[in-house]
């Protein structure tokens, strides 16, 4: 158990980087925003990886049991999830983590008009969905921490969002959007157009790619 506390240790540590403002405005004056993007997405994949095996060689002490149905919650969510993970590098967001942030049209927001922060939503899907159907102490620990992050994320980068642009600026961006999937279309200030089909195909893509490599690299089926 020692292992994945200092694994998440450590990527807790990495993934504070991006927060001291000089440093991140070096790098990207650098290399240029796109390339930081990519390459700080493949090392936080690695890391991932790196916690990951850590996780599975955790010892197990179970600490709740579920109703065999709910053990589904992964797969039947994670398709929203990888679409809104793919939507970080497809569509403009600049109200969050995104690859591009110019072009955005709140007439036609795209992901951002189901969720602002769809990074962190998928983070929260992911997360949240495990933590519930594992029950055991290392997942409390990796899940949770994930869970956590996740869902206090948005509030450190709103902030910084809205000083870059703002009030009144964040105010006319952030209009068609929500942080709550799909509360800013319910409440009819928004709807899906400019999400592209290119979006969802290569989420779903990402989707198959989970459930067919599942089991190999995690050592559990992606479904009861």
């Amino acid at each position: 158990m020692s292992d994945l506390v200092l694994t998440i240790a450590i990527f807790i540590a990495v993934h504070m980087l991006p927060a001291i403002a000089p440093l991140r405005r070096a790098l990207i004056s650098v290399i240029g925003k796109a390339p930081y993007m990519v390459g700080f997405s493949m090392m936080s994949l690695g890391l991932l990886g790196w916690v990951g095996v850590a996780y599975a060689n955790a010892p197990y002490v179970e600490l709740w049991l579920l109703p065999r149905f709910l053990l589904w919650l992964p797969a039947l969510l994670m398709p929203l999830a990888c679409i809104f993970l793919v939507a970080v590098f497809t569509n403009p967001n600049p109200l969050s983590v995104a690859l591009k942030s110019g072009g955005f049209d709140p007439a036609r927001p795209g992901v951002v008009g189901i969720t602002r922060h769809p990074l962190l939503v998928a983070l929260l899907i992911w997360s949240g969905t495990h933590l519930i159907v594992n029950g055991d102490m290392a997942a409390l620990l990796l899940f949770g921490f994930f869970t956590t992050l996740s869902l206090s994320g948005p509030f450190s980068i709103e902030a910084r969002k809205k000083q870059k642009l703002g009030t009144d600026e964040w105010t006319r961006l952030s209009e068609p959007t929500s942080f709550v999937p799909f509360w800013a279309i319910m409440k009819g200030r928004s709807g899906l157009a400019g999400i592209g089909w290119g979006t969802v195909v290569l989420g779903l893509a990402l989707y198959g790619a989970l459930l067919f490599f599942h089991a190999d690299a995690i050592g559990t089926r992606p479904y009861p």
